[in-house]
């Protein structure tokens, strides 16, 4: 029995992961906008172009099985802006709580592009989805690419989960 991708089930899928794209993006223009901090600056603006470039790699894949869900990538624009209010929102609105929960909600999409990446890899070896992208390097770029935002991401929490020491 051969098997064939599910053009639309992939499409949403794909799509989904576009939306998240776009949204990673938007909310590192906002953290760059917001920190005063040049170092942090200069990893965002180079996890950034990642994403840029992933993004239309992406659109490639998408344009080879279905077509670019423009509604999703809105949904995905709008749950940016909640997901904006609620970062750092508590009693001190500290600057420091908002950069840190920023940083782990990028984290845990930068997760989910490694799982994309060695899904479409799976796809591909077992012969489902055609494709001449190297998959495997694109989950690979997306570990490293989390492994810098974690550093950034704990490095963050220690100045929004402690105190001051008063000696």
């Amino acid at each position: 029995m051969t098997t064939a991708v599910d053009r639309e089930t992939l499409s949403i899928y794909l799509n989904d992961h576009l939306a998240g794209l776009v949204a990673a993006i938007d909310l590192i223009d906002h953290l760059i906008a917001d920190d005063p901090d040049p170092v942090l600056e200069r990893e965002l603006v180079d996890l950034q172009s990642g994403l840029q470039l992933e993004q239309r790699t992406l659109r490639t894949v998408i344009d080879s099985v279905g077509s670019e869900n423009k509604v999703g990538q809105a949904m995905a624009w709008v749950g940016e802006k909640v997901a904006r209010l609620k970062v750092g929102y508590g009693p001190a609105d500290s600057p420091g709580l908002r950069r840190f929960e920023a940083l782990e909600t990028l984290a845990l999409g930068f997760c989910s592009r490694r799982l994309l990446w060695h899904t479409l890899e799976h796809l591909a070896e077992n012969g489902v989805l055609h494709s001449e992208l190297d998959f495997q390097d694109l989950e690979q770029k997306a570990g490293h690419d989390a492994g810098k935002l974690e550093a950034l991401r704990l490095a963050a929490s220690v100045e929004a989960l402690t105190q001051p020491s008063t000696a």
